[in-house]
């Protein structure tokens, strides 16, 4: 036990290390592998073709987003990303905005 805790602590400190970029990269390398690793892993269970994978995928984001399915996950951090900086929290403040965006 002790061996693993030094191992993973060892590669944590390595990991806060790295500045920002290479952060990002190893990052990037572990969510790419994770995809492959779930990508295989549905394909041995039946998920054979890319509509059956995007529907597999898309109920995966609805159990971690309380039932969201991805265009809800995208309308819902625009509007937050739109409307962090303004103080407004709903999409109705949106028509004004748009109005305005137009003049």
């Amino acid at each position: 036990m002790q061996s693993r805790h030094t191992y993973r602590q060892e590669v944590a400190d390595h990991f806060n290390e790295l500045d920002e970029d290479n952060r990002r990269l190893v990052v990037r390398g572990d969510i790419k592998q994770w995809n492959q690793m779930l990508a295989e892993t549905a394909h041995n269970a039946g998920v054979i073709t890319n509509e059956e994978f995007a529907i597999f995928q898309n109920a995966g984001y609805m159990g971690l987003y309380g039932g969201l399915d991805v265009d809800d996950i995208h309308t819902k951090k625009h509007y937050a990303g739109r409307f962090a900086n303004t103080g407004k929290k709903y999409p109705a403040d949106r028509k004004r905005t748009d109005a305005e965006i137009k003049k």
